[in-house]
């Protein structure tokens, strides 16, 4: 095993390259060295992915001009246009007339129409042209070794999002047909390691679990002779391949031998990263092998505990440590122990949260079994770093549109942090992530409601997070009025009009949802909002405004003497007022006039 610590390989590894890199191998090997023309084909791409097929056209016009030699690259680019606007038929027209069906050019076009089934949602589509491709191309060579490579892990990746597990796996194993980059090779290595350790328990035959279970191992024993990022998860997948043969003293034994090294990975990350911004410290090893350790240790304990005659200082030492054997102290070794370092030392890891939610379930344990109150050391900078951590952590999968993975992820740190300054955003993104998923999942469905409700009514009377609150309600009515769901924004704003009557904007929203009714002709509708601003909030701005438009509608529905009353009452509030302005004349005109 090297012994060396070279600087850790950081960042996420892009083995998805970019679409234009196979063509200049296929097509125009001087082009692909060409920087000029690298940049265009980069620039033409964006165009196509920000929908601006007519300046893209443009671009694609102007650079065959300048490299008449890329003509063919260049057709490729043309082609992503349409399937970037779902122009199939077309496509497949300029693939069937290619006269060599075993060509560069054939494939390229094939394959990027396989990109765009995937793009679309049209999987079965996407299936089968790269399945077609793998089956006619065995064994790759010259120009379709990129080819081969890339689709293959776009496959991969396909699947996976399909949740075909085991088809993915079939599909890694097509990535070692081809030469791979070292960082590639470790990274599809790791991958498939882990997901032959999630698809293990379910072999049923004991021939084709022992060998999985060794091609496992291969896998993770080619990840251990470089010590960066895929060495710690190597560590990670090595243990529990222990525990999958039943040695947990194995698994213990090697994580805590390895914890050295895991330092100095952690160590080389946070030099790099000092503040977790750049995302490195999420990778760290260091974390999750605490973790890990910790559930071993905390797994044991459980299971001496269901015993009849459990030993009770076996428990203890598996959950706050052994005892020193000359100062008689926990050596704090503990399962306990391990959860809270990994909580407090690692608040930007994904384990951060789960680690904490079990050292509470232990502090619990141990109070009923032993009735021992366990301390922690925790200051209030801390604590706070580590929330701030977990729930940016969470934000961070919102952002991307991945909105199962980051409700459950905001589930996790919102049950340990119901009620801070960040709770209220995070709320705000919980309920957007089950609205977004809704149309598929009835139980998300219900989730939105019952979380914007919760959210409403938790934070309603709270002095420093009302005002918060009440813009995140507005937040989720409008992403429900974007997705056409009108019955759903109205009940979020009814929320939010009953419970935060004082809010900045509430009278603003009231009297502009009345103005909308007003000029539909919905008169029963806008009377509604304008008797609700008139009655409750009489300190807006709009209290005026909304007497006079209630006058207005008693006067088109001909009820003259509720017209007059409100003229009158209108009047007189106006009246008393400092300076009552052009709008008494008026008032008073339209008073005498009815």
């Amino acid at each position: 095993m090297n012994e060396k610590h070279p600087e850790i390989f950081c960042g996420r590894l892009m083995l998805l390259l970019s679409e234009v890199a196979p063509l200049c191998a296929a097509f125009a090997q001087n082009a692909v060295e060409d920087a000029a023309l690298r940049e265009e084909l980069r620039y033409i791409e964006l165009l196509q992915q920000m929908r601006m097929p007519d300046i893209a056209d443009e671009v694609i016009a102007e650079t065959k001009k300048r490299f008449p030699e890329a003509g063919a690259l260049l057709k490729v680019s043309e082609t992503k246009g349409l399937l970037s606007q779902g122009r199939f038929d077309e496509v497949q027209k300029a693939i069937d007339a290619i006269p060599d069906k075993n060509g560069v050019e054939f494939w390229a076009l094939t394959l990027a129409k396989a990109d765009a089934y995937y793009a679309f949602g049209k999987y079965a589509d996407a299936d089968k042209l790269y399945l077609t491709f793998f089956k006619k191309i065995e064994k790759p060579t010259g120009a379709l070794v990129t080819f081969y490579r890339d689709s293959a892990y776009k496959y991969v990746q396909m699947l996976l999002y399909l949740g075909k597990d085991r088809e993915a796996l079939a599909a890694f194993r097509n990535l070692f047909k081809v030469p791979l980059e070292e960082a590639v090779e470790r990274q599809v290595r790791a991958d498939m390691a882990e997901l032959m350790l999630k698809l293990l328990p379910d072999e049923k035959k004991k021939e084709d679990r022992d060998k999985m279970m060794k091609e496992t191992e291969t896998n993770v024993d080619k990840l251990l002779w470089k010590q960066d990022v895929w060495f710690g998860k190597a560590i990670v997948m090595k243990a529990h391949l222990f525990l999958m043969r039943g040695d947990l003293k194995g698994a213990q034994e090697l994580v805590e031998n390895y914890m050295p090294q895991l330092k100095t990975i952690h160590d080389s990350l946070v030099k790099q990263d000092p503040d977790g911004s750049q995302g490195m410290l999420r990778m760290s090893p260091m974390p999750q092998c605490r973790y890990l350790l910790a559930v071993l240790l905390m797994d044991e304990a459980m299971a001496e505990a269901k015993k009849d005659k459990a030993d009770e200082e076996r428990i203890k030492d598996l959950l706050v440590g052994e005892k020193d054997a000359q100062t008689g102290k926990r050596k704090q070794n503990g399962a306990f122990n391990h959860f809270i370092n990994v909580f407090i030392r690692f608040p930007e890891s994904q384990w951060a949260s789960e680690a904490g939610e079990r050292s509470e379930n232990l502090r619990k344990f141990i109070k009923a079994r032993y009735n021992a109150d366990l301390r922690t050391p925790v200051t209030e900078e801390q604590m706070r770093r580590v929330r701030e951590m977990q729930f940016a952590g969470a934000r961070l999968v919102f952002s991307q549109n991945q909105f199962k993975e980051a409700a459950a992820k905001y589930m996790l740190v919102l049950n340990q942090f119901p009620e801070t300054p960040e709770s209220v955003p995070a709320l705000g993104d919980l309920a957007i992530s089950y609205i977004e998923t809704a149309d598929k999942d009835a139980e998300a469905a219900l989730m939105a409601e019952t979380v914007t409700a919760h959210l409403s009514e938790r934070f309603s009377a709270h002095p420093k997070l009302m005002k918060d609150a009440g813009d995140q309600m507005r937040r989720i009515g409008e992403r429900y009025g974007e997705l056409r769901m009108e019955d759903k924004k109205r009940q979020t704003y009814a929320l939010f009009f009953r419970d935060y009557p004082t809010h900045y904007a509430a009278g603003q929203l009231v009297m502009s949802f009345g103005e909308r009714e007003f000029n539909a002709k919905n008169y029963v509708g806008a009377m509604t909002y304008y008797r609700q601003i008139s009655e409750t909030y009489t300190n807006s701005t709009h209290y005026f405004d909304a007497i006079n438009r209630m006058a207005q509608i008693y006067k088109e529905e001909g009820q003259a003497t509720n017209e007059i009353q409100t003229l009158e009452f209108y009047v007189e509030r106006l009246a008393a007022r400092e300076r009552p302005g052009h709008a008494l004349v008026v008032g008073s005109f339209r008073l005498a006039d009815a």
